[in-house]
């Protein structure tokens, strides 16, 4: 006994589930990528701190430390040893905060370009 099954636009479905992979793949890349810049870009520009050297400035970077499908991370980094104390304080410092802004714009970025990737990929699956 035979039993034969045909299943008409299969092959166009994988297409459909490949080509909503790589979009996700780089809509992720791009989320993680371009709000941990505007975090950095944040952080650099609206700080409460009274910039004297321009150090802390320019060596808020962000930086894209791991990639791969589905795997990226992105950090907002102040490359002084010093950064910590500017945006916690010490114990005889009051404390300048300039990361949390920079995180809640990263995340206000982050939200945005994953909002608008899954509605591409629904688009593309509902073809």
């Amino acid at each position: 006994m035979t039993i034969t099954v045909e299943v008409e636009g299969l092959e166009e479905f994988k297409r459909s589930c490949e080509e909503a992979r790589r979009e996700l793949d780089a809509g992720l890349y791009s989320a993680v990528k371009e709000s941990a810049e505007a975090g950095a870009k944040e952080a650099r520009e609206n700080h409460p701190y009274r910039n004297r050297t321009g150090m802390l400035e320019r060596n808020t970077v962000a930086l894209m430390l791991r990639e791969g499908f589905n795997n990226y991370e992105g950090e907002i980094f102040a490359n002084r040893e010093y950064a910590s104390y500017v945006n916690d304080g010490t114990s005889r410092s009051r404390p300048y905060p300039f990361m949390p802004q920079a995180e809640a714009k990263a995340r206000v970025v982050f939200n945005r370009i994953v909002d608008s990737t899954i509605a591409r990929v629904i688009a593309i699956l509902n073809r």
